[in-house]
């Protein structure tokens, strides 16, 4: 009978003291709360914006001249001559610019090119012709450049 009183008191007494016998989850801890970011008032200086600067002259005129260089060296070099002098093309009686297209020579029209004045008389030098093409009989050209 004292082992049943004595468990008694010992129950009572883990009672009254607030001791629980059930394990319970402990509470998971909440989260940081961060301020809303349109709840700042800090406000960012504002950062310049760089102004590109152009490249020296001298860079883009060696650009250019190598563009052109390369242009021209891609295109093939034609033989051009005097229609008249050197290729005795039937009907032409003056200084003419002629090209030669194969096994055949066209009146070549270029737009501010001068046979004579360019020598094509005296022999037929190779030229890089820029946009040629054959029309009408006439191989049509935007420009010519001799080689020396």
């Amino acid at each position: 009978m004292r082992i049943m009183l004595w468990g008694l008191l010992v129950s009572l007494g883990l009672v009254f003291s607030g001791c629980d016998t059930e394990k319970k989850p402990e509470p998971t801890p909440a989260p940081p709360t961060t301020p809303p970011a349109a709840a700042t008032t800090e406000t960012k200086p504002a950062t310049p914006t760089a102004t590109p600067t152009a490249p020296p002259t001298d860079v883009l005129k060696t650009a250019v001249d190598t563009a052109k260089s390369t242009a021209a060296a891609a295109l093939p070099a034609m033989e051009v001559g005097c229609g008249k002098c050197v290729y005795n093309i039937a009907g032409v009686t003056a200084c003419e610019a002629a090209v030669k297209v194969g096994d055949k020579a066209l009146l070549l029209s270029v737009p501010g090119f001068d046979a004579h004045k360019e020598g094509l008389c005296a022999g037929p030098p190779k030229a890089v012709i820029t946009g040629g093409k054959e029309e009408g009989g006439k191989y049509v050209a935007t420009k010519v450049e001799l080689q020396k």
